[in-house]
């Protein structure tokens, strides 16, 4: 039977369903619903019957990432995630209460429709609710749960953003399953002609306005690239206010111009400047050696192509796929690294971390080293200063260091506290264990890694399997 929700509760539900019910302030109609009215031009919505059927459909996403959690469409309670700084967070811990034993997780791969879009200007916020797609997913007996997806940007930038911008976010998270057309189009042609590229002064002008990394990666990343990366010009972006990260992101673009002489290669070897795609050896030493070189170099890319080609020539070895993770890991593609390094444990691999250990103010330096077998932190002197079992050690992962800057460390327990904070590569650090972006988001990503490693191994979930891959 149930029972008549207590004032609190019904505050707190109130609360939850507010998130795409609240009004805005009249400072901020216009351009909240400015922002509102571009995204529904190219995102058809959906419509949903007083019997919870979908009556009118609307544009196929489709889930990009594990985080989401959906409730039955009757629940008034709706199960918020949000996506923060490139990093998918699910609901909090009163959150699941709330939502009930009847929330499940609504996972990669799942085909949704978009019931409603509301924005926040003043608080650089969109929000999705989102209902499944039954009939897209197959499901037998229909159950159209719901859920809410939270784009949290950062201060100020939805006032400037251009619509493809905030998609570019949006896509990293639910995706058409179609290219999305606007609704109305009156004065375009049939056929409208293909977009300009993404160019150098592009890539500056979302620099100079203080756009976040993960956003200039992502307008990267899905965008038809022209980028001029001659030594002059990779100066001239540098002076201009460009990040280091954003840099290797446009050397590696696949469309980028090349604009320097092929270097010298090895007979039967690739040039170096070939593109990723394309097979760059036929051995697996000599790929390993191709794929070391270029990490060495920071040619993510080119990195992770001789990674798989090694991977894929002898499906037994563990430091291939350890490669790829660190590869994917560099290019912020932090899914398909994690995917990649739980391959390499399964075969027998041990991770080798850069960590700095906060117990000594970060003087003590060295490696973290993960296994199936073993955790442990080796000191620059090649010494333990712990070992044990994986099942012998609790963690606690990404844990939020509040000095004046975010830091991230992960925390394990064996006989006493150790607190490790990721040193991420060709970057300094600075006090309080603070790094510029991508290092900070690096240290969370990192520090959840280590933490969900050592779950699942004590749940038997990650053993050691020398046929996995």
């Amino acid at each position: 039977m149930l029972t008549k929700p207590s004032p609190k509760v019904l505050m707190t539900m109130a609360a939850v369903v507010g998130t795409l019910g609240a009004t805005s302030t009249p400072a901020q109609d216009t351009g909240t619903a400015m922002i509102v009215a571009k995204l529904e031009s190219h995102y058809k919505l959906a419509k949903m019957g007083a019997d919870f059927s979908i009556t009118d459909a609307g544009t196929v996403m489709v889930v990009q990432k594990d985080g989401l959690l959906g409730v039955p469409p009757a629940s008034l309670v709706l199960c918020p995630a949000t996506f923060k700084d490139g990093v998918l967070h699910g609901p909090g811990g009163f959150a699941k209460v709330m939502c009930g034993n009847d929330a499940r997780a609504i996972n990669t791969g799942t085909k949704v429709y978009i019931l409603k879009i509301a924005a926040d200007a003043k608080k650089d916020k969109v929000t999705l609710l989102l209902v499944e797609c039954d009939s897209c997913n197959g499901a037998a007996q229909a159950s159209s749960y719901k859920t809410t997806l939270v784009f949290q940007f950062p201060q100020g930038y939805l006032n400037g953003a251009a619509p493809d911008q905030i998609e570019d976010v949006i896509n990293q998270v639910v995706m058409a399953d179609t290219p999305p057309a606007p609704q109305e189009e009156t004065t375009a042609p049939a056929q409208a002609p293909a977009g300009p590229s993404f160019t150098n002064e592009d890539v500056i002008k979302l620099a100079q306005e203080k756009l976040p990394d993960a956003v200039i990666l992502a307008k990267i990343k899905a965008s038809a690239c022209q980028f001029d990366t001659s030594a002059d010009a990779l100066v001239n972006l540098k002076r201009a206010g460009v990040s280091d990260a954003v840099l290797q992101a446009m050397v590696e673009a696949p469309s980028a111009t090349v604009t320097e002489q092929p270097a010298a290669s090895a007979p039967g070897e690739a040039p170096s400047n070939a593109p990723a795609s394309a097979p760059p050896c036929n051995a697996y030493d000599t790929c390993m050696k191709m794929a070391q070189t270029a990490f060495d170099g920071s040619q993510w890319a080119r990195a992770l192509a001789a990674y798989q080609a090694a991977s894929q020539l002898d499906t037994t070895k563990a430091e291939a796929f350890t490669g790829c993770g660190n590869a994917y890991f560099q290019m912020a593609q932090y899914d398909d690294a994690s995917s990649m390094w739980d391959k390499a444990l399964q075969l027998g691999a041990t991770l080798s971390i850069d960590v700095c250990h906060a117990g000594a103010m970060c003087g003590d330096k060295g490696h973290l080293s993960l296994s199936i077998k073993e955790i442990a932190f080796v000191n620059r002197k090649g010494e333990k200063e712990f070992a044990a079992a994986p099942s012998a050690v609790t963690s606690e992962g990404a844990v939020l260091f509040r000095g004046s800057k975010p830091a991230y460390y992960v925390q394990i327990r064996f006989e006493k506290n150790w607190r490790f904070y990721y040193q991420p590569r060709n970057m300094t650090c600075g006090l309080n264990y603070y790094c510029q972006e991508p290092g900070a988001t690096q240290q969370k990503i990192m520090g959840d890694y280590v933490h969900g490693a050592l779950v699942r191994m004590a749940a038997g979930e990650l053993v050691y399997s020398a046929t996995k891959p």
